[in-house]
């Protein structure tokens, strides 16, 4: 039975494949019903549906003066017609995300995968997920390097309903290292679920007192999608080890979330390049006529830290490595991270002018900033998160981690330390001492 279906629905989908380029030739050409049926449908779409309302609305009043003014008459191929519309709405939005195409054999395809019965659907998405397999769900590379490293290239965040296995046994792979490096340079983004399920790996799980990794605003129906930590998976986290992420300008999306949300939750060191592409979340792509297909941004990727986004700034790494490869840079530093907590094991006295910074420090209950002394070092462990890793004095009651945008600086009253700022990459935050 399930030989017979397979083949009918590939007989399906060839059949639908045959007659729409059939059609495609009968009907080659823009003509103005088609141009003012696409405009008028689209800038429904985005007023109702756009992630920016207003700019939603803008973005419709300028397709219908163009329409009006007879912008696009002249244009009657599909493709630059839609590359003409996409610019002009990006004119407005700056949205890398958005965007309409000529596509008339995906819209017969979308169409076809509404009308498949349940064992259908079940094969489209054996067939989707066998694709998906050609390029391994986009584990590219992993490797235990030397000071036991570990190493993962991801190309893609593939549909994590295919791509599971593959993720946990990547992670499996990496479990027993001493520090990670993720490197998502030139990486195309992906699925937000696949975001949650890999950056679980790197916190453990409390009940009620769950760390949310990033959130999903979808604007039109005020949803706040939240993704928590994972409280089950299939391998072994791997939560107290030093973690870096390397990202450059071609890193986009899903990749983008990924770095700035551990970054911003102080989970790992971002390394590279800014990026530039977006943090918008798309609905689709879905049919906007028998022609084109969009893809609709309807949602913001916020950080519970800083209650917003990369959306028109980019991730800026922590540090930037624009001539250098950013893997050296990594290495650089996690290497003498990991001399520093052998050191942490040994029982020097404290410098007797840098004893009252000893102490914890609370940002919120149960995130903590503990500040250990050993001798004349000074060592910074955010609880639960990124490890220990060594300040060196600026000047005053002023440190800084060595290369990197990352500052301490305690609070004095009556000449006693009651708090410090914490400030990475310009994002400061204050912890009360406690104890």
């Amino acid at each position: 039975m399930k030989i017979i279906n397979q083949i009918r629905f590939l007989v399906l989908i060839t059949l639908a494949i045959l007659s729409l380029t059939s059609y495609s030739q009968a009907n080659n050409t823009l003509n103005a019903k088609i141009r003012t049926e696409t405009i008028e449908t689209l800038s429904e779409m985005l007023v109702d549906f756009y992630v920016i309302p207003d700019t939603g609305k803008e973005m419709a009043k300028l397709l219908k003066e163009n329409l009006n003014n007879g912008k696009y008459n002249a244009i009657e191929e599909f493709a630059q017609f839609a590359s003409s519309v996409t610019n002009d709405l990006y004119e407005i939005s700056n949205d890398k995300h958005l965007s309409i195409y000529y596509s008339p054999s995906q819209v017969e395809y979308f169409k076809k995968l509404k009308t498949l019965s349940d064992s259908e659907k079940k094969i489209n998405s054996e067939n989707e997920k066998r694709q998906e397999s050609k390029n391994n769900f986009g584990f590219e590379k992993l490797e235990i390097m030397s000071g036991n490293i570990g190493y993962l290239r991801l190309s893609t965040f593939a549909n994590i309903d295919y791509a599971a296995e593959t993720a946990n046994s990547a992670m499996s792979f990496l479990s027993n290292a001493d520090a990670i490096i993720i490197d998502l340079r030139n990486n195309n983004g992906g699925w937000p679920a696949t975001i949650q399920f890999l950056a679980s790996y790197f916190y453990d799980y409390s009940e009620g007192e769950n760390t949310v990794l990033f959130q999903q605003h979808i604007t039109y129906n005020n949803q706040l999608i939240s993704y928590p930590v994972l409280p089950y998976l299939p391998g072994k986290r791997i939560a107290k080890i030093p973690l870096c992420i390397l990202i450059n300008r071609y890193s986009i999306s899903a990749a983008e979330c990924f770095a700035y949300s551990l970054q911003k939750l102080g989970r790992a060191t971002v390394i590279g390049e800014q990026t530039n592409f977006g943090a918008h979340a798309t609905r689709g792509p879905e049919i906007l006529n028998d022609y084109f297909m969009l893809k609709l941004p309807v949602g913001k990727m916020i950080s519970p830290i800083t209650n917003t986004s990369w959306e028109g700034v980019g991730v800026k790494p922590d540090i930037i490595a624009d001539s250098k490869n950013p893997l050296d840079v990594a290495l650089e530093i996690i290497r003498p991270k990991q001399k520093t907590e052998k050191r942490m094991d040994e029982t020097i006295p404290a410098d007797e002018k840098l004893k009252p910074y000893i102490g914890t420090y609370e940002f919120a209950p149960n995130n903590n900033i503990t500040i250990s002394v050993i001798g004349n070092q000074v060592f910074v462990e955010i609880t639960g998160r990124s490890g220990q890793f060594e300040v060196v004095k600026l000047e005053g009651d002023k440190f800084n981690v060595p290369g990197m945008d990352i500052f301490v600086t305690f609070i004095k009253e009556n000449s006693h330390i009651t708090g410090l700022n914490f400030s990475r990459s310009g994002n400061e935050n204050y912890a009360k001492k406690i104890k």
